[in-house]
């Protein structure tokens, strides 16, 4: 288990959250996993969290997972009469705008993301992130499979001679 982390991690936030990625060591080593948040950095309520776990965990110790198991949970920062449900969900797409604000002056300018909108329109029914919006503890079943196998004839067609150009550079 990675987390109890607060704050969600929902949709493409997955590919940069710390606690998924944490769970991902556990799931390439071959136990099965799972990366758990709260909706909330302020003042978040792990209780609903931390008793799902324990419920998890009293169910896969009766029902052994496959190894390769790997979940995404996220559940609403809310007290337990007011979450409205649970649901097994796909990943969302965006669950935020973000903006790239320039700090200081050269040499020591940064650039940090700010989290600062929220999406515009509604998200789609079954995803993770529409059930974070319905207050609803979603469950996502992940997979770290990032290749790209159907863009490989693309790339070559692309890339066509280049490795015999760059080859023949070295001399």
């Amino acid at each position: 288990v990675s987390g109890i982390n607060s704050g969600s991690n929902l949709g493409w936030d997955v590919m940069v959250s710390g606690t998924v990625g944490g769970a991902v060591q556990g799931f390439v080593r071959g136990f099965p996993t799972i990366a758990i948040s709260v909706g909330s950095v302020r003042d978040p309520k792990f209780e609903g969290a931390a008793q799902l776990l324990r419920l998890i965990a009293q169910r896969f110790a009766e029902n052994t997972p496959t190894s390769s198991l790997f979940l995404n949970i996220n559940v609403p920062s809310l007290p337990l009469n007011q979450i409205s449900g649970v649901q097994v969900t796909t990943l969302g797409g965006r669950s935020y705008g973000e903006s790239v604000r320039e700090e200081g002056v050269a040499p020591n300018k940064r650039y940090t993301i700010a989290r600062d909108r929220a999406i515009s329109g509604d998200a789609q029914e079954g995803t993770d992130i529409w059930a974070s919006k319905n207050n609803r503890i979603s469950i996502t079943p992940l997979h770290i499979g990032l290749g790209h196998s159907e863009q490989v004839p693309e790339i070559e067609r692309l890339l066509s001679g280049l490795p015999d150009q760059l080859l023949s550079s070295r001399d």
